[in-house]
């Protein structure tokens, strides 16, 4: 861990850059594609079904049929179909639009000057190296 650590301090002025590359904040797939994030919650539904779809075709085909867990077709059907419903729910709903509706709906309250009371100061005792606390902030 330290030689790492060494390695590392001393080659950072050649991978700053990309060492900083990621401090782009909160990055959604949806903000990058341009798409609402009910069609991305769409889309990865349909991959997910269509991955466990393939990985069962090869498993059936390469793997041992007596170690193979079975299940039933109709339940596997049953979940994919529910995935998809789901997937398509939430891109016929938007959540992106519901929830900037939501944000525009509560307006910002501002404090009230006389609203905004300072806390009375409680009385502190000295510590043994004589050093008072004239007023607590609450840090």
């Amino acid at each position: 861990m330290i030689l790492g650590s060494i390695i590392f301090a001393e080659l950072f002025p050649l991978i700053e850059k990309f060492y900083s590359s990621g401090s782009m904040g909160a990055v959604r797939l949806s903000d990058v594609l341009k798409i609402n994030s009910g069609v991305i919650a769409l889309l990865v539904g349909l991959m997910a079904v269509g991955a466990y779809w393939l990985v069962e075709k090869v498993e059936n085909k390469l793997g041992d049929p007596e170690t193979l867990p079975v299940g039933s077709r109709k339940a596997k059907v049953w979940a994919a179909g529910i995935l998809v419903v789901l997937g398509i729910v939430l891109a016929v709903v938007n959540p992106d639009r519901i929830a900037a509706q939501r944000i525009s709906a509560v307006p910002e309250e501002k404090p009230k000057a006389e609203a905004i009371q300072k806390p009375p100061a409680k009385p502190v005792q000295p510590s043994s190296s004589g050093a008072v606390i004239v007023d607590d902030e609450g840090c």
